[in-house]
């Protein structure tokens, strides 16, 4: 674990990875921070965006996430504020989980990001990385899937959320924190 990194002591909930969709190849410690208009998830080699609205928000302001940021704040006195990135400025900080034991950890974005990147090992430069045609022809077939699918269900891709309706994951994200505040 990275040497200046904070634990919070409330876990993310259970099902936040499937609610960001984080990829089942995904490493054991996934970062999550804003970038490029995008609420992302990365573990150093895989990356993608969820959604703002359902996941992202209510993750990040909520009673008890608050309280642990600034007990935080209180002993990193960063030199400006804790900021996991908006559409005007870039993560000075990165939000570590943990997808075996859904423990929670508070770092610095580049520092948070290296140690992401050291969970993949290191290419070697000696070996050129070809790819067949049967490989090509199945990237593409699963590009092809997976966009089929946003397209038959966007909400869940992050794209158009919440319109109509508050989403499953936001009310379960939201009680799941005021319950673990109640108790």
């Amino acid at each position: 674990m990275l040497e200046k990194s904070y634990k919070l002591f409330i876990p993310a909930p259970h099902f936040l990875l499937e609610a960001m969709n984080v990829a089942k190849e995904a490493k054991e410690w996934i970062g999550i921070f804003y970038q490029a208009t995008n609420a992302t998830w990365s573990d150093g080699g895989w990356s993608a965006t969820f959604s703002y609205f359902d996941v992202y928000y209510p993750l990040l302001h909520n009673e008890a996430m608050s309280i642990q940021l600034a007990s935080v704040y209180q002993k990193i006195k960063p030199e400006y504020s804790i900021d996991f990135g908006s559409d005007d400025t870039e993560p000075s900080h990165i939000l570590l989980l943990n997808r075996i034991d859904h423990q929670l950890y508070l770092a610095d974005f580049k520092e948070g990001m290296k140690f992401l990147r050291e969970q993949y090992p290191k290419p070697d430069p000696n070996k050129k990385a070809e790819i067949t045609k049967e490989q090509l022809a199945q990237i593409l077939l699963e590009h092809q899937k997976q966009v089929q699918e946003c397209m038959q269900n966007p909400s869940s891709f992050g794209i158009f959320e919440s319109f109509g309706s508050i989403s499953t994951y936001r009310n379960k994200i939201i009680t799941w924190f005021n319950n673990y505040c109640l108790n």
